[in-house]
């Protein structure tokens, strides 16, 4: 009997030790997922304030006008807003701050569920 409870100990310790390193691996890649998100938010902010700043431009511009200038500057306008730089997940999503709470979302459920099949098993 002292065999057993010996084993039955050290499985426990196992399983354990499994979770917490599967936990704090979860943790490790969600910093790495805030970063990027943090980034690509930033990215889309400052796109914003560019598209801002070019239309000042164009209008300080038109106090004194060179058609060649409000040319270029507007066709640069146009392309920022039909081409807007963003950082895109899987080609498809682009990057920004309302991932945050899926991916937190996603995280606790998933350590939740481990935490569970670690007391089954």
């Amino acid at each position: 009997m002292v065999k057993v409870s010996v084993l039955g100990s050290i499985a426990t310790d196992m399983n354990e030790i499994i979770i917490v390193n599967l936990i704090f691996t979860l943790l490790y890649q969600n910093i790495g997922l805030v970063l990027i998100i943090v980034t690509g938010q930033r990215v889309w902010n400052q796109i914003l304030l560019l598209n801002v700043l070019l239309a000042r431009l164009y209008n300080g511009i038109l106090i004194q006008p060179c058609r060649d200038t409000l040319r270029t500057l507007k066709n640069l306008q146009r392309m920022v807003v039909k081409n807007p730089v963003q950082i895109k997940m899987l080609s498809v999503l682009p990057v920004g701050s309302y991932m945050l709470p899926m991916f937190m979302t996603l995280s606790v459920s998933y350590i939740i569920v481990m935490l569970q099949f670690g007391h089954v098993v």
